[in-house]
């Protein structure tokens, strides 16, 4: 029996019991629907339907942001879990499950020759930028107007500006953060001749002082737009001329758009990657994963730390 102060028979009173305990009544921003006035609250999931606490049902069209791939109460997993379950709930050791998944994960995405699991997307984009820097000894990084990449302050900037603040089409926007100057040219809604302009004059000004670009392969957040052909291999190009990290956020691609990632799908090879979201099939994982020669400074090989009680429990 799930903890339960009161009981509630119907939305609105469980609503006006959640804003006594929980800042707007919800514990993730992105769960206040101001569409209807208040959360929806689930009470149960089922293949591609969700149930409310009122008993009303609906065909789930957002499959917790992309995560819940295989939909909800998928048999594989509930076993899954219940093995999970039988083994004791091991927290911060390391076991042969952790070894057999990273192994399946380097044989499926192509940019993978090491793996380190972690939670959420946001946790993971933290370790690999940190990772990056430390691999090139460089602190400036370069990233796209438009693309998410998680709540970090190094990284949540210009990800959705007004119309009226967003960067001209054809030159980059200069932005400082927290840690380091960033590099922001116009995303993927420019067309592809002023994106690419935009793109060779941030590494012209930039690029020997780049520990990494950045960027959503396919940019979900914006409408799922998928960059023109070429533009990609572009990326690699100047990001190899200036020894600069190719760093693809997979989180909302991985084990989408192909089994592995968009990397596979648009064939061009990052050096460095995150994978989330579908990984875990709505349970909480995700991935750093990269070509040895930067995934090898991570501690105890190098000195980019990367620990926690909680990493892939």
């Amino acid at each position: 029996m799930l903890l339960s102060e009161d009981s509630v028979t119907t939305v609105s009173q469980l609503y006006q019991q959640a804003q006594r305990y929980l800042p707007g009544g919800v514990s993730a921003t992105a769960r206040a629907n101001a569409a209807v006035g208040h959360p929806l609250y689930v009470s149960r999931g089922d293949g591609s339907r969700l149930y409310d606490v009122e008993g009303r049902e609906y065909i789930d069209m957002c499959l917790s942001h992309g995560a819940s791939l295989l939909g909800h109460n998928h048999p594989a997993l509930k076993a899954a879990v219940a093995q999970a379950l039988d083994l004791g709930i091991i927290c911060s050791c390391e076991t042969e499950h952790h070894v057999a998944l990273a192994r399946r994960v380097t044989e499926f995405v192509p940019c993978a020759e090491l793996v380190r699991f972690a939670g959420s997307g946001t946790e993971t984009v933290m370790h690999a930028l940190r990772l990056a820097r430390t691999a090139t000894g460089r602190d400036k990084i370069i990233k796209f107007e438009g693309h998410f990449h998680g709540y970090t302050d190094a990284l949540n900037f210009s990800v959705a500006p007004p119309p009226d603040q967003a960067g001209p089409a054809a030159a980059p926007t200069p932005t400082r953060n927290r840690q380091g100057p960033a590099e922001c040219p116009p995303g993927h809604r420019h067309r592809s001749v002023q994106r690419s302009q935009a793109l060779q004059e941030a590494f012209a000004a930039h690029g020997p002082e780049t520990a990494a670009l950045v960027l959503e392969p396919v940019n979900y957040d914006q409408g799922c737009i998928v960059p023109k052909p070429g533009f990609l291999q572009l990326c690699r190009d100047l990001c190899d001329r200036y020894g600069v990290v190719l760093f693809f956020d997979e989180v909302l691609t991985a084990f989408r758009v192909a089994l592995g990632g968009a990397q596979q799908y648009l064939g061009v090879t990052p050096d460095l990657c995150v994978l989330g979201k579908a990984f875990g099939g709505g349970l909480p994982i995700s991935a750093v994963a990269g070509r040895r020669a930067i995934m090898q400074h991570l501690r105890p090989l190098g000195r980019s730390e990367m620990s926690g009680t909680y990493l892939a429990t």
